[in-house]
Parts: structure tokens; sequence; C-alpha cells
């Protein structure tokens, strides 16, 4: 397999691109990388079964907040990868910066029209950034009669993520003739090594328990600054 580090690739595209095209379809391809790294966290904590649910809520049952920061984090992922090239005086990274640097006009049509596909899909997103996320719309949150925010759920996200991963898909197969595979292959030390160990936690405290109440216990059984983390 032919490895090339973050430096080389993004060299990669200046030298086949030019400094300001190149530089910025590297940019959007790790923002892509980005984005599909953090939502792999978020479905294996939160979204692949009860079982692991389950885990987190005997071991740390408040810790709901990380999903809900986590959460809000990616749908404002998505809204700046999709948001106009300018706002508030300000230059974005976004992927309508793309057209403007495609010289090939039947290229530049096809890139424009995935790029309407990922605004598109990322609507109901902008609507939670709006009025929800970097805004508390008041009469929403007082409920006055205001429309509710637009349904979000992980298989919206997940055809967002990937209609924006489409787009530099697209760039890369038409300039480098080779698509990315943006989904991010499980590491060691990932959401399964956590849970692997938290339930391992779960079941020595039950075993620990146990002991206690039949007065077969263990010294370490009621020594709590052997298991501190303080």
């Amino acid at each position: 397999m032919n490895y090339k580090d973050s430096d080389q690739v993004r060299e990669e595209h200046i030298s086949k691109l030019g400094q300001n095209f190149g530089s910025i379809c590297n940019a959007l391809r790790n923002e892509c990388v980005w984005v599909n790294l953090k939502w792999q966290k978020y479905v294996g904590l939160f979204g692949t079964n009860k079982k692991r649910i389950d885990i987190l809520n005997r071991t740390a049952p408040s810790f709901w907040v990380v999903q809900g920061a986590l959460w809000d984090d990616t749908l404002l992922h998505l809204c700046r990868l999709t948001d106009p090239p300018k706002s508030m005086g300000r230059n974005n990274l976004t992927i309508q910066l793309l057209p403007a640097q495609i010289e090939d006009e039947a290229f530049r049509q096809e890139i424009q029209t995935l790029i309407g596909e990922a605004v598109e899909t990322t609507g109901f997103a902008r609507d939670w950034r709006n009025r929800n996320i970097a805004h508390r719309d008041l009469s929403l949150k007082l409920n006055e009669g205001v429309e509710p925010l637009e349904s979000a759920n992980r298989s919206k996200v997940k055809q967002a993520i990937v209609a924006i991963c489409n787009v530099i898909n697209e760039i890369n197969l038409h300039y480098f003739d080779a698509s990315i595979h943006f989904e991010p292959i499980e590491q060691p030390g990932g959401v399964r090594a956590l849970l692997i160990h938290l339930n391992r936690s779960c079941l020595f405290e039950e075993k620990q328990l146990e002991r206690i109440k039949s007065g077969n216990f263990l010294p370490e059984d009621l020594n709590d600054e052997a298991v501190s983390i303080d």
C-alpha cells in the first residue's frame, strides 16, 4: 500500500491543482475526514445498539451531556462546510468555493449540482444552528406558536455527510482518477475499547458487591483508593 502522510497529500493537491485550488481541496478533504471521524464516535457510542446505551447508563448516566454536545458540534460542522463563501465580511472554508476554481464548464456545472444537493440536504442542520445552537430563538424556547425545528435524526446526518463528501470525491475522481474512502476504520483505543472496559468494570463491581454481601470480601473490595483517579 502506498501510504502518504498529510503533508504529502497536500503537496500533491497543490502540485496538480495550483496553490489556491489545491489548498482549498486539501482543506475540505481534511474536514470531510474529520466530520466522518466525529460521527463515527457518536454512532459508536449512542447509535449502535441498546447494549451500549445500557453500559453508558449503568456507569455514567449523566454522560448524556456529551451526546448532546457531540450532536450539536456535528450539525455545526455540516453547516460550516456548506455555508456561503463569505459571511460577515470574512471568507469561509466551504464547498461553495469550488465552482469558481474549476475552468471546465461542464465539470463546474456537475460540481455545482452536487453542491446544491449538499446544501439542500443540510438544510435541517442550518435550522438547528440558527434557532437552537448558535442562537436560542426566543419564540421557539417560549413555545409561542412558531414553526418547530426541522426534524433531525441520524439518518439525515448521514445523508448530509455523504452529500458533502460526494462533492470532494467527485473532484478527486476528476483530477486524480481515484476515489476517497472517508469512513474511518475503527482504531485500537476507540469507542469499542472504551465500552469494553466500562462493561468489564460493571461486571467486576457486580462480583465485588456479591462478595461484600456474602461477607467473603477481599480487602481491596473496601478500598476505594485502589481505583481512585484523583
